[in-house]
């Protein structure tokens, strides 16, 4: 039996691998409050995982084109607000162990579109700091600037290096979809999936919507973030989520009930 070439098993093996990812921004350049948020709302886009989802295993069953995931891959509680005295406690692996010195901290935040900020010495939270995080409310967007000195490892000299966090203010208590996920995602498919066929809609690409569920459990602030190409279909997949039935609202950690956000996905290739 003759055997396959060298070359054709190293081709297979590369085929199966698979890489990802993660990496901290670092600069010793500062940036303007204005560029600073931009950026962040970049940072704080689609979603730490999803809530309600059906992961696709092949377009047979087109229910697992469709997901509905919570807004922002970094989250911060109400409680973990109101609990912080330093800015570590913000930070999950705050790398203050090798900061020789610091030189500022900012705190800036996105509060219903406008732009605030607050600036310390150091991580002991200010009162300013303090009294700006105490504004800050599900939906708000907030970014942790620290500007700092470290030895530099190779020359042993000391730098000036910048450390840049974003994050997604969220309840304390997720909104839930009354019926559960299943019920959610075949509201969703059998509300859609027949009248996007007949319009043509592209299953290789995602399309997005992004919503909020109110203090009543109701849809609102519902947004084409990612458009499918089709303004008919962009329409009937909105509408969708205007329509769909209550959900079980969000709370902050006081037992208030809390507006938060969530994107519709659907697509993802094939």
């Amino acid at each position: 039996m003759k055997k396959a070439p060298l070359y054709l098993s190293i081709a297979a093996m590369l085929i199966g691998i698979s890489a990802f990812t993660f990496f901290d921004h670092s600069t010793a350049e500062d940036a303007n409050p204005t560029e600073l948020m931009a950026a962040s709302s970049n940072m704080l886009k689609p979603a730490l995982g999803p809530v309600y989802a059906k992961q696709r295993a092949s377009c047979m069953d087109y229910k697992r084109l469709y997901s509905v995931r919570k807004r922002y891959s970094k989250r911060i509680t109400k409680s973990q607000i109101k609990e912080a005295k330093l800015i570590n406690d913000f930070l999950p692996h705050y790398p203050g162990g090798w900061m020789a010195e610091y030189i500022e901290v900012k705190i800036i935040a996105d509060i219903k579109g406008q732009t605030k900020m607050a600036i310390g010495p150091d991580n002991h939270i200010t009162a300013e700091q303090r009294k700006l995080l105490n504004t800050l409310e599900p939906l708000d967007g907030i970014a942790i600037q620290i500007r700092y000195k470290a030895e530099n490892s190779i020359t042993g000299e000391m730098e000036s290096s910048k450390m840049e966090y974003s994050m997604g203010v969220v309840p304390d208590v997720d909104a839930e979809y009354y019926g559960g996920e299943d019920e959610l995602i075949t509201y969703l498919a059998d509300n859609t999936w027949d009248i996007i066929q007949t319009l043509g809609f592209d299953q290789t690409k995602t399309t997005a919507i992004r919503f909020s569920i109110n203090h009543e459990g109701k849809p609102e602030n519902i947004d084409v973030f990612v458009e499918s190409g089709n303004d008919t279909v962009d329409e009937v997949l909105r509408e969708a989520v205007a329509n769909m039935p209550a959900w079980k609202p969000a709370q902050n950690f006081n037992g208030e009930k809390a507006k938060q956000q969530f994107e519709f996905i659907l697509g993802d290739g094939c």
